[in-house]
């Protein structure tokens, strides 16, 4: 590159004259300007990004995709939506993936529970509650409501949060989300009630009249200790999965506990099923991305409301204990767990006497004829039980109680909202 040309003078009338000149010195050089340089460093320098210290980035330059508030910058420079355990936010519902079904009842009529934490609603009659498997990618589980009776009915199904898990809640917007399928076109109804009466003793049947249109209380719902707004319709296509509508509701100050409701808007034939899944209530008025956790941990959290215990037939143990008389006895310690964990002290649930014998001081097997304490959960979470045979044992000698040859028995602990 040729010399450059010395800087004008301050006589020189014009700076463009100057600028001439350096631009015909560089061309008769046969070269270009040498302009790679700035404040001493070479263009290099302020390509390299460890050397920003201002300023911010746009996010097209860090990443491939849509960047917004429901997506994050993998590895791979792409931006996409996680896809579980990453940054959602949490979800109030407990088995919003219908992934723990510990009753697995057949049939359930009106405010009874099917999978955990989750109870139907009818209008009039019975219907059959199933597990749905590998319905889609990322939906290995869905529950599924059948209408089971002649005339047609509308159904539902909801689930009460405790006061515990929800009451951070009060004042702030929730938003609730799943997916779900109806097998006709027809109409799903949507709502996130408020109990504002006593924590954890809610009126679970939040229905008043399954007829009304007005889904205010008093009307549609109870009229009573309950809040509600922003009940919302779905339009559904038969046999086809869809997200939900998002729905968005700001709570009051004075709920104690909140409920999740879906429910068929109009009466539904018999055989039609209504299908929900991936169910998400979370604090805030965006939706995020549902996230499926270890089956036991959702097992354990389940049961703090309900846990079981199913021995098969044959004479499988259950507890030990002792004949109070000849034609009683007395058991404690049942199913080997302690249920002082659970939310409170649980209803104990042991079924038919028929199910259970009892050994005697022979070892030999005794059927059991009926229950005094058909089992109890102690203060210090220990179940027990008594009950009665025909005759055979003795007074004081050391006892077996068992399933019996014939029937499979099953215990439940319960105490849900």
């Amino acid at each position: 590159m040729s010399s450059l040309p010395p800087p004008p003078k301050a006589s020189e009338p014009r700076f463009d004259d100057w600028l001439y000149r350096f631009w015909k010195s560089a061309a008769a050089g046969g070269g270009a300007v040498d302009a790679d340089t700035l404040n001493g460093q070479p263009g290099s320098y302020y390509r390299n990004a460890s050397n920003l210290n201002a300023g911010t980035v746009a996010t097209a330059r860090l990443g491939s995709g849509t960047a917004d508030s429901t997506t994050f910058l993998r590895g791979d420079g792409t931006w996409a939506a996680p896809s579980g355990g990453g940054g959602a936010a949490e979800n109030l519902i407990i088995n919003g993936g219908f992934q723990v079904n510990q009753r697995a009842a057949a049939t359930n009529a009106d405010d009874t529970y099917s999978h955990d934490r989750w109870y139907a609603l009818t209008q009039t009659g019975t219907i059959a509650i199933t597990s749905l498997a590998d319905v889609e990618n990322t939906t290995p589980v869905m529950a599924r409501l059948t209408q089971s009776q002649a005339s047609a009915q509308r159904m539902g199904y909801a689930q009460i949060i405790e006061a515990k898990n929800c009451k951070h809640a009060r004042g702030q917007a929730v938003t609730l989300k799943f997916r779900t399928r109806l097998s006709s076109t027809d109409n799903i109804r949507i709502a996130v009630p408020e109990w504002t009466g006593t924590a954890d003793t809610v009126t679970s049947d939040v229905v008043n009249s399954w007829t009304s249109t007005t889904y205010t209380a008093g009307n549609f719902f109870l009229g009573s200790n309950l809040t509600i707004s922003n009940v919302t319709q779905q339009a559904l296509t038969a046999n086809t999965l869809a997200n939900s509508t998002t729905v968005t509701v700001t709570l009051g100050s004075s709920f104690n506990n909140l409920i999740v409701f879906i429910w068929t808007e109009n009466a539904v034939a018999q055989n039609v099923t209504l299908d929900i899944g991936k169910v998400k209530l979370e604090v805030g008025s965006a939706a995020t991305t549902f996230e499926w956790f270890d089956y036991s941990e959702v097992l354990r959290r389940c049961r703090r409301y309900y846990r079981q215990w199913n021995f098969a037939a044959g004479g499988f143990p259950v507890a030990t204990g002792y004949c109070t008389a000849t034609t009683a006895w007395f058991v404690s310690g049942l199913c080997a767990e302690n249920t002082s964990d659970m939310r409170d002290t649980p209803t104990i649930d042991m079924g038919a006497a028929g199910n259970y014998l009892v050994y005697d001081s022979a070892g030999s097997a005794v059927a059991v004829t009926s229950f005094n304490a058909p089992g109890n959960a102690g203060a210090s979470g220990v179940i027990y039980a008594s009950g009665y045979v025909s005759s055979g044992l003795t007074a004081g000698a050391a006892t077996t109680l068992g399933s019996s040859v014939s029937n499979a028995a099953t215990i439940s602990a319960a105490v849900e909202l």
